[in-house]
């Protein structure tokens, strides 16, 4: 009788064992339920995956995986001054309700500039949207940012929001990437970075917008019928002959729609198009300017149209046998530098070879990756499986959110199992998939 109940006694432990054990085993990668981060605090503070330093004002997140406690912002910017949010690795920061900010400031328009920015392989992801309202402008430099709604992408969407006269600027080796609409009241300048806003249009701007020193445009709306533009700009539009510029618009009039500012597309690689028009262009007072590749030139005409009132119209035609002009619904050139060029680098990508490691960190394995320093994935995929033997599944058991990240931290792993990886990278180029080479085959034995 005796011998049966420490029988009974030890299974009941093992039960409670069990429970407390299972948990943090499916829950461990859950994100964590935080407060408020308030930025104006003039003291030190830290949480899970974030820490502030009121002397240099820099949020720092590292590895942060943190979701909003109430309907509220998760990161309250300050009153006054500029502030820095530095990245290391992947960061994701989601608000609880649809349509709520993630990132937000208190209406005033003293805070200075906020800058978003990291060591080379830092990366935030966003599940909410930035609701700003200072005159200071937002910087992206150095990390890859993307921003997308809570739920399903819908005309009411907003990504990033600022009507005051702040400028937002994408730097070089910087990449934002959107799923709803951006509104920017002063000017939009990609310098050398990227910016992708897919699914819904639109991008506002009450300013000018440039695209320069290689800067790339991608921006496509499918589910909202606009009557504007993909794009519109109350002032200039311009792109250089360094930059990337595509706008399509499968659900609305425009692509490119101007009221009130000039144009200049000199761009080797250009694709604009709208179901009305690829792109329309008004100007009260004057007739704009209107300057085209001469590439392009020689496919489409510019034309000013009769003048309505103090309006002035521009539209881009082109040319028929009958000898008559027909609006452009879409404007497409690709230089033979630009075609050789994305040729190449879809060449590189393939020919890219990945040397993959792994380490034990408390009970987790850290899988980290190098390759080439000039070539740089979209995003990475990682492979998992138990048995050494074993073909790895057509599916990736974890895509990376950007290619600057070249690390993951696997913490849905048991112990005593060991447990084999490999990865490759992935790189869109063109609508083409491209895909490296795979990195080595690792296995790793939890303790």
């Amino acid at each position: 009788m005796r011998e049966k109940r420490t029988k009974l006694l030890a299974a009941m432990l093992c039960v409670c064992l069990l429970f407390t054990i299972i948990p943090q085993m499916v829950y461990g990668a859950e994100p964590i339920k935080t407060g408020v981060i308030d930025l104006n605090s003039k003291k030190d503070f830290s949480g899970e995956g974030y820490s502030w330093d009121a002397a240099s004002r820099t949020l720092t997140l590292d590895h942060a995986n943190l979701i909003a406690e109430e309907d509220s912002p998760l990161i309250w910017l300050p009153d006054e001054g500029d502030v820095v949010i530095y990245l290391k690795g992947e960061n994701t920061l989601q608000a609880r309700e649809i349509y709520t900010a993630v990132i937000a400031d208190g209406q005033t328009e003293s805070r200075g500039k906020l800058t978003i920015t990291g060591d080379g392989t830092g990366s935030l992801s966003l599940k909410g949207c930035m609701k700003l309202y200072s005159k200071g402008d937002t910087i992206i430099s150095g990390c890859h940012v993307s921003i997308e709604p809570v739920g399903e992408a819908g005309a009411g969407s907003w990504a990033y929001s600022n009507q005051q006269s702040a400028n937002l600027v994408i730097h070089e080796n910087a990449k934002l990437q959107v799923t709803g609409r951006i509104q920017v009241g002063g000017n939009l300048i990609i310098n050398g970075g990227k910016l992708e806003n897919n699914k819904v249009g639109c991008i506002y701007v009450y300013g000018s917008m440039a695209v320069i020193n290689r800067g790339v445009l991608h921006s496509q709306n499918e589910t909202e019928n606009l009557e504007q533009g993909v794009i519109t700009v109350e002032g200039a539009f311009a792109a250089d002959e360094t930059s990337e510029v595509k706008v399509v618009n499968e659900a609305g009039a425009y692509g490119i729609y101007g009221a009130g500012g000039d144009v200049s597309l000199l761009s080797k690689n250009i694709l604009v198009s709208g179901m009305q028009k690829a792109f329309h262009i008004e100007k009260e007072g004057k007739a704009p300017s209107v300057v085209v590749s001469k590439e392009l030139n020689k496919f489409y005409q510019v034309v000013t149209e009769k003048t309505r009132g103090k309006w002035h119209y521009i539209n881009l035609y082109k040319p028929c046998k009958d000898g008559k002009n027909r609006v452009a619904k879409v404007v497409s050139y690709v230089s033979k530098e630009a075609a050789d060029k994305r040729v190449q680098e879809q060449t590189a990508v393939e020919e890219t070879e990945l040397k993959l490691a792994a380490t034990i960190e408390d009970g987790k394995i850290r899988l980290q990756w190098t390759g080439s320093e000039s070539v740089r994935p979209d995003y990475y995929e990682i492979y998992r499986v138990t048995k050494r033997n074993t073909d790895f599944s057509e599916t990736p058991y974890h895509r990376s959110n950007f290619g600057l990240v070249m690390e993951y931290m696997d913490s849905s792993v048991k112990g005593d199992k060991t447990y084999y990886y490999r990865v490759r990278g992935v790189k869109v180029i063109d609508g083409k998939v491209c895909y490296t080479q795979w990195s080595n085959k690792i296995g790793k034995t939890v303790k």
